[in-house]
């Protein structure tokens, strides 16, 4: 059974902490101290810093590829952070929409 669309955002940011090794309860508190729409203001924004941080990332290691030569691990690292921002991107636009 579906959960209401008022039970919703918190969920979302139950699962966001499980995937992101934060605590269930430090999001619950803030739920519960400020409101839904504060817990899924620090969730949107954690996210989009995550985004940027591993966009920089992505850049740092694509500028480091040498021109012949590349090796299969550095390639792997590279898909490796382009799935994170894409996985990161995803979740913050369900929690936009």
């Amino acid at each position: 059974m579906a959960r209401p669309q008022s039970e919703r955002p918190v969920w979302i940011h139950s699962k966001y902490a499980a995937e992101h090794n934060t605590k269930d309860g430090d999001v619950l508190d803030t739920v519960a101290k400020h409101g839904r729409g504060s817990a899924m203001n620090a969730t949107i924004q954690q996210l989009q810093e995550d985004i940027r941080r591993l966009k920089a990332e992505l850049a740092e290691r694509e500028a480091a590829l040498p021109m012949h030569s590349v090796r299969p691990h550095q390639l792997m690292a590279i898909e490796a952070l382009e799935d994170e921002i894409s996985r990161k991107e995803d979740a913050l636009n369900a929690l936009e929409t």
